[in-house]
């Protein structure tokens, strides 16, 4: 097996003053490809404690359902440099908590809060950033996004590893949510990716945002939580007849089923059901409509990286991240952001229909 590279320690006045580079969008310019360069180094120093995070959440998830979906992911760096020069231009990059992220995917409301209360209530080599603790299932996003966010910093004592104090204070984002939660998020970024906009931030089609909407309340109502602000002088009947009309002006099923049916000719998907890999880049071909997948052993993370940065650089419109989440079914299942869940979103809109029949 390969020795990981020795970590490089980031102040962050270094990482802000980079950061600030690339807010100038100053592309041409060698301070700003050095400033890149560095904030990328930054972003893949994450990796580490990412990993050991996700190594005890699979352990811990055997105390509440030991069928839980855990998986991880680094942020891109493109959607790095578009949230500071974008949609949060006053935030200084090295308070940025969810560079590496984690998810936990629970069945219901009552095991999401169990395993809040795991992680707010036991001690490991993570330090709880109690401050930076969301309920957004309590107090929903305007979007509708609903789930549980907890930051924590890495803070390994006793010091096991002579690496250990470089990655120390790297923050880790765990992000905790039921099925039904994990279906609406990852339908919003499916349609988001297929649509080309961006509906997490509130930017593209008022229709789908506001069907978007619509799902979210109904799930809290099924989920026995709040419902979104607008939503609540809605009796239940009115929720459900307004979301049926506006999903068939959008033709809604029709459209995510075929996106669904042509992003399934998965490129590679034949070799990985005949094998395992530990990390998988997935990279959507928004022009094809399709999937592209590309494994690599655990002793082949620099391979990995490298092979996500080739895609990023050449095209970024393929939208490609880097995930390990166990072999390609598990992968496929839970944490693509794409696939899976876009199939359950379906579901869902169909029985929402289905019930104004």
């Amino acid at each position: 097996m390969s020795k990981q590279k020795k970590p490089i320690k980031y102040s962050k006045t270094q990482i802000d003053k980079a950061g600030n580079i690339l807010r100038s969008h100053k592309t041409n310019t060698l301070e700003y490809a050095e400033a890149r360069a560095f904030v990328d180094q930054w972003r893949m120093s994450h990796e580490r404690p990412m990993q050991r995070f996700n190594v005890t959440l699979r352990k811990k998830r055997k105390m509440i359902y030991q069928d839980a979906v855990v998986a991880r992911r680094l942020k891109r760096l493109q959607t790095i440099i578009d949230k500071i020069s974008n949609r949060q231009q006053d935030m200084n990059l090295s308070r940025m908590q969810d560079v590496g992220g984690v998810r936990i995917v629970m069945q219901n409301i009552e095991q999401v809060y169990r395993m809040k209360r795991v992680y707010q209530e036991g001690s490991f080599s993570y330090k709880l950033k109690n401050k930076l603790t969301r309920d957004y299932i309590e107090k929903p996003q305007k979007s509708g996004y609903r789930g549980i966010h907890l930051v924590f910093e890495f803070y390994n004592v006793p010091v096991s590893n002579e690496n250990d104090q470089y990655w120390k204070s790297l923050q880790i984002e765990m992000q905790i949510r039921t099925e039904l939660q994990h279906a609406w998020a990852t339908g919003v970024e499916i349609v988001s990716v297929m649509r080309g906009e961006n509906l997490k931030a509130g930017q593209g089609d008022k229709g789908w945002l506001e069907l978007f909407r619509y799902i979210s309340s109904i799930i809290a109502l099924v989920e026995n939580k709040p419902t979104l602000l607008q939503h609540r002088n809605l009796n239940p009947q009115d929720l459900f007849k307004q979301t049926t009309e506006l999903a068939k002006r959008l033709e809604a099923v029709d459209k995510i089923s075929a996106w669904v049916s042509t992003i399934s000719q998965v490129e590679g998907l034949e070799q990985s059901k005949r094998r395992k890999f530990h990390y998988t880049i997935l990279a959507i071909d928004t022009k094809e409509k399709k999937i592209l997948l590309f494994g690599f052993a655990k002793n082949k993370f620099t391979e990995a990286t490298k092979k996500l940065k080739e895609l990023e650089n050449e095209h970024p419109e393929y939208y490609p991240v880097l995930v390990a989440a166990g072999d390609i079914n598990n992968l496929r299942h839970a944490y693509p952001n794409y696939l899976p869940s876009a199939i359950r979103l379906v579901e869902i809109i169909q029985r929402i229909e289905k019930s104004q029949q």
